[in-house]
């Protein structure tokens, strides 16, 4: 009985083989057919049926189980490229996670089975938009990278199909994280691969694709010079006639449109791309008219023609381009089956090619087909796909060109910008542009408003903002994204102020402004947490900011019409009284019932918190200078700013008994003009101090590394030298020193645990950038930032021989309030100076 069951197991193990050798033919013979026009899909049935007995006959721990597993799984991939049938994909799914789960980790050919596995996962998220798909996709990549060694020859293959994992991630999500590792695999994948292998070409095609993207997101032109050297090499070691330098071409050719786009950049070192483009495209037609229209390869050089098209139009008009275009891509329509993933990006790039058209000719029919087009391409792309918020966004632009005196047809606009507003995967830039076009469509059409949704678009703008101007971006492109959304952010607060609802006000006019100081030093802690944190201080967040009184009343007050935001400045201080400070100050005397004339210790401090083009509005000086006797602000209040009203929520410092200051004064910087009265300065200053709580650095003692050393055992610093704003990177503003610039970043970087009064005796450096007035990019704010609670800085240029006379009163003012017992109180010491 033993010996009879012996042989019938050699025997089974005998035609186990034998079937994988027929199966493995049949493979290698559709492999080489696949693409062609008659493909013999009854190969692939019978390869799976084959299959499906042999994985069912072997034992787990047979030693062919797993190639078994293996070649089941890729033939249920190939029917389900050809055919569409999830069933397939869930079921290759299935047997790879078995082929998985069977072999050790020591098992040379595990990694290709994570491989795989991780390949099935990702088109199954294609597919149906699962987010859980593309997250085991990444962790079996991961894996099989992990164990693979560098010189294995699947190594480059591994790293490469993980880094377009993290690619897709990376534009659903939007995480830096993961296009950052994207690009690593990417670039070792390259690097372990000779230029004379096959697949360079395409290693290196997805390796400048994902530095593109960087560059999109984060704007570092490293990214873009880099990933169009790599496309360019690409295409010189493929083929001219090869069926893939279509595609490269293209997405070479839009590598350089996005490196042109806003800057005046010439062609000519690329005069040779015309050239090939034009060779293809006359290949490509010859071809088209070779092949019958019932080959599928017909659909394949389509495609190819319309990248072709596409990248000659950046050489032209575009205008002979749009029309073919339009023809070939209607072709691509009818021809691509429903059931292909790529119908839907065929159905948009046609309703493109139409708006296009109508924009330039206005026909109608167009934008009514760009509509059914748009539509068509949102309704076969899943919830989560990266793309859909595009697509949503293009359905709703197109709708309203076709909605003119048409409410029916605004309201579907509206609709499709609201949903796409609320998209969680894909572009943040392109959620906001929906929310605000929907908004738009509010303020031109009051009949359609409905202030719960207004309510909620606007609320989505505030969410949006941090990540359009994320950490991940540098902070020159931060500003860059700022100055584009403050308009969003103004309408949000002017909507709020509409609705008298002065809590949401002060909040978003909070969330709005500074944002990119407070993410340098992470201070903007969003209010739900400080109110978890501090009740009361939030309560005093949002009710105390349009008019701060002993009360704590929070009090409205309506400003005159004083003309265009950009006149403010040049219209002068009478201005400033009669519209803006004159009301706000009678409120207030009312409030307190102040008498008409005060001692200066017993006024009132006002510190104001200013937006838009009132930033570079001295309110402190405001008053009536032509009438004999004429009122001035200085009169009623004591002033001071404050970039945001977070700073003022900050936990109040103990004072120490005995203040230390250091002086730096620099009359001979290196490179600038002179400062000759910064040493009369520093010695008027350090007369007022104790020797052993002062330290002057004069001239070539003033380094950078002894002032940062000196900084940190200071409370108060005193700096009379030039300083520097850089309104693109505010952290690279710097103040000048005699062996070159300390700038901001170094100073945040210091230990700054006692710093309570930085005092910046140097030129307007209180004075921000007229692109971004709500971003606090001056010195005095980058001191803020720093650690200095109180920072005294200038809005404008004062005289030289001023400056030691002023730092005379305000520190001997200081001492004198510090000696009876009071508070640091800056702003009072300032007033009696000035």
């Amino acid at each position: 009985m033993s010996l009879l069951h012996t042989v019938q197991l050699s025997n089974l193990h005998l035609v186990l083989i034998l079937i994988n050798n027929f199966i493995s033919t049949i493979l290698e013979f559709h492999f080489e057919t696949r693409f062609e026009h008659i493909g013999q899909l009854k190969d692939i049935e019978e390869a799976i049926t084959t299959q499906r007995i042999a994985v069912k006959l072997t034992f787990d721990t047979h030693i062919n189980k797993l190639f078994f597993l293996n070649n089941l799984g890729v033939s249920l991939q190939i029917r389900f490229e050809r055919l569409g049938l999830l069933n397939d994909i869930e079921d290759a799914i299935t047997v790879h996670y078995t082929a998985v789960e069977l072999t050790s980790d020591s098992h040379n050919d595990k990694p290709l089975f994570l491989h795989n596995l991780g390949i099935l996962l990702r088109m199954r998220f294609e597919h149906i938009g699962e987010l859980k798909n593309i997250e085991e996709a990444i962790t079996a990549q991961h894996t099989a990278v992990k164990l693979t060694f560098d010189t294995h020859v699947n190594k480059p293959l591994f790293l490469n199909n993980l880094g377009i994992s993290l690619q897709i991630r990376f534009e659903c999500l939007g995480l830096l994280s993961d296009i950052e590792e994207a690009i690593t695999a990417y670039r070792r994948a390259v690097e372990l691969i000779p230029d004379t292998h096959a697949v360079k070409p395409f290693y290196l095609h997805y390796f400048g694709n994902s530095l593109r993207i960087r560059f999109e997101h984060i704007g570092e032109l490293n990214d873009i010079e880099e990933a169009i050297t790599i496309q360019y090499k690409a295409i010189n070691l493929l083929s001219d006639s090869h069926v893939s330098m279509p595609v490269f071409l293209k997405d070479l050719v839009y590598s350089l449109q996005t490196s042109f786009r806003g800057k005046n950049r010439s062609l000519i070192q690329y005069a040779d791309l015309p050239v090939i483009i034009e060779k293809a495209i006359i290949t490509h037609r010859k071809a088209l008219e070779l092949i019958p229209d019932s080959c599928s390869n017909q659909l394949i050089y389509l495609d190819q023609l319309a990248s072709l098209l596409w990248s000659r139009s950046l050489f032209s008009d575009g205008f002979d381009e749009e029309e073919e275009l339009i023809i070939t891509y209607r072709k691509i329509v009818k021809l691509t089956p429903d059931r292909y993933l790529q119908k839907s990006i065929c159905f948009y790039n046609l309703g493109c090619n139409l708006y296009t058209r109508f924009k330039r000719v206005g026909k109608v029919n167009d934008i009514a087909e760009a509509i059914i087009m748009y539509r068509k391409a949102v309704e076969l792309i899943s919830n989560n796909h990266p793309n859909r918020v595009m697509y949503l966004n293009y359905l709703g632009e197109s709708l309203l060109a076709a909605s003119v005196n048409d409410i029916e047809g605004l309201q579907q606009a509206l609709a499709i910008y609201t949903q796409a507003a609320f998209t969680n995967t894909g572009s943040s830039f392109m959620a906001l542009r929906a929310a605000m076009s929907a908004l738009d469509i509010y303020k031109q059409n009051s009949i359609l408003i409905v202030h719960s949704d207004m309510l909620n678009l606007y609320t989505r703008i505030f969410e949006l903002v941090p990540r359009i101007a994320w950490l991940g971006l540098n902070i020159s492109r931060r500003y860059e994204v700022i100055t584009q959304i403050s308009d969003a952010v103004g309408d949000a607060v002017a909507y709020a102020i509409s609705t008298s609802n002065i809590s949401l006000t002060v909040e978003w006019f909070e969330e709005g402004r500074a944002i990119i100081w407070t993410q340098i030093l992470n201070l903007r802690t969003p209010l739900d947490k400080l109110r978890a944190a501090d009740h009361h201080n939030a309560r005093n967040l949002r009710h105390d900011a349009y008019l701060s009184v002993e009360e704590r009343k929070t009090t409205w007050i309506a400003l005159k019409h004083f003309g265009a935001s950009e006149e403010i400045p040049r219209k002068g201080v009478l201005l400033d009284w009669d519209c803006i400070v004159q009301p706000i100050l009678n409120l207030i005397t009312e409030h307190l019932n102040l008498q008409s004339a005060q001692e200066a210790h017993q006024l009132p401090h006002v510190t104001w918190c200013t937006t838009e083009y009132l930033s570079f509005l001295p309110l402190h000086a405001a008053g009536d200078y032509i009438t004999a006797g004429g009122v001035k602000a200085s009169d009623i209040v004591i002033s001071s700013y404050t970039p945001t009203l977070t700073n003022l929520i900050r936990p109040d410092s103990i004072p120490v008994s005995t203040p230390s200051i250091l002086i730096v004064s620099q009359p001979d910087t290196p490179g600038q003009y002179p400062l000759p009265e910064t040493t009369e300065e520093a010695n008027v200053i350090q007369q007022l101090f104790d020797p052993s709580s002062s330290q002057i650095l004069h001239s070539k003692q003033g380094t950078k590394k002894a002032v940062l050393d000196a900084i940190q055992r200071h409370t108060w610093v005193h700096l009379a030298c030039h300083g520097k704003q850089d309104t693109k990177d505010p952290s690279n503003s710097a103040l000048y020193l005699y062996d070159g610039k300390l700038t901001l970043e170094s100073l945040m970087s210091s230990s700054l645990k006692n710093a309570e009064l930085a005092f910046l005796s140097a030129c307007e450096t209180a004075r921000g950038d007229k692109d971004t007035p709500n971003e606090a990019v001056h010195l005095a704010a980058g001191m803020l930032a720093a650690g200095y609670r109180s920072v005294v800085a200038t809005m404008w240029p004062i005289a030289d021989k001023d400056g030691p006379k002023v730092a005379k009163v305000f520190y001997e003012t200081l001492l004198a309030e510090r000696k009876v017992g009071r508070n640091l109180d800056v702003a009072y010491a300032l007033h009696v100076a000035v």
